[in-house]
């Protein structure tokens, strides 16, 4: 389609106006995402260059082999590239898991530069090694998606160490046995985050073992993450388990979006701490729901001023249909608040 409309009598017209807008590059991007080497070629022969580094990314980023190395072929025609996409170009490759690329840029000999280019004219070139001064980056990429295969390949080729994201990346994504594996062949640390995020995130599994096996601990952003997102099972085995307790956030979230189960576990189980404008922000589908709990259940926010804040919340642009119901039985449960607003 690309070749029928440039070959097209109009097509030199329509060439110079896409190429004034950039347009070219889309095309590009796109090829190289997909994997096409053949449009690929056909672009650059047509002067299509400018978008030369993102295209790499793409065709990295999709695991196509051969399109990258015909990326890499037709670089003598573009300008160098620079530290930053180099760094891209590895650690998207670890990140999607893809080791025929890695192990391709492993024994790469020559500086991917333009012939013209001198260290002097540009200092931001780089020697050949440059694929791989940021193999750290790499190895953290992996970890924290999963790429067990990945991480062994690196450490057995290419490890110059990693950092703490590595753990707390597998951890929050809930690879335990990345986790396990960092932590006995790297003796990899990571900090409180690690468990936070795992909590968050409902891997009930990690937060276990990062208890038994390390002594990082958490912060309150454990519990008052695992309320907002309805976890309770997490939210039970910090309480039980961990000392570091949680703060209002953990009512008020459980209450804004919607999960009662865990609101009344956290009304029945801990010291009541309400929003400090003891106005909850209702996010949820199931609000009428809530409010019928706040009603049972916390009756110094269910006053006469948050009756006429959540009317406001349910009224204008924002109001859903069957949301004036709602208002009506804020009327008639707190007949004074719509006198107020009258």
């Amino acid at each position: 389609m690309v070749k029928w409309m440039v070959e097209h009598p109009l097509g030199p017209e329509a060439c110079a106006s896409l190429k004034d807008q950039e347009m070219f590059n889309d095309l590009l991007y796109d090829a190289a995402k997909a994997g096409n080497v053949e449009l690929v070629d056909y672009l650059f022969d047509l002067g299509c260059d400018d978008g030369y580094a993102h295209a790499l990314l793409n065709a990295v980023k999709g695991g196509h082999v051969e399109c990258m190395k015909r990326l890499l072929e037709r670089c003598s025609s573009c300008m160098y590239l620079d530290r930053e996409t180099i760094e891209k170009v590895v650690v998207e490759a670890a990140e999607n898991g893809h080791l025929e690329i890695l192990q391709f840029f492993r024994v790469q000999d020559a500086p991917l530069i333009h012939p013209c280019t001198s260290r002097e004219t540009s200092p931001n070139i780089e020697p050949t090694n440059i694929w791989w001064s940021r193999a750290a980056s790499a190895f953290d990429a992996a970890a924290g998606s999963g790429r067990l295969d990945v991480l062994k390949w690196l450490h057995a080729n290419r490890y110059l160490g990693c950092s703490t994201n590595a753990m707390d990346h597998a951890a929050g994504n809930g690879h335990l046995t990345v986790v396990q594996w960092l932590h006995t062949n790297v003796k990899a640390s990571c900090t409180k985050r690690a468990m936070d995020d795992a909590a968050t995130n409902g891997h009930l599994n990690v937060v276990k073992w990062l208890h038994a096996n390390t002594d990082v601990g958490c912060t309150q952003r454990a519990m008052d993450n695992a309320a907002r997102y309805g976890r309770l099972k997490e939210l039970q085995w910090l309480h039980a388990n961990q000392s570091e307790g949680c703060t209002f956030r953990a009512f008020d979230s459980a209450i804004s979006y919607g999960h009662l189960r865990v609101a009344y576990w956290l009304r029945s189980n801990l010291p009541y701490r309400p929003p400090p404008d003891n106005q909850p922000r209702f996010r949820s589908q199931n609000q009428f729901d809530v409010l019928l709990f706040l009603q049972g259940n916390c009756p110094d926010i269910s006053t006469t001023e948050f009756a006429q804040e959540t009317k406001y919340d349910f009224s204008g642009d924002s109001a859903r249909p069957g949301d004036f119901l709602i208002e009506e039985w804020l009327d008639e449960m707190y007949p004074q608040a719509a006198s107020e607003g009258e």
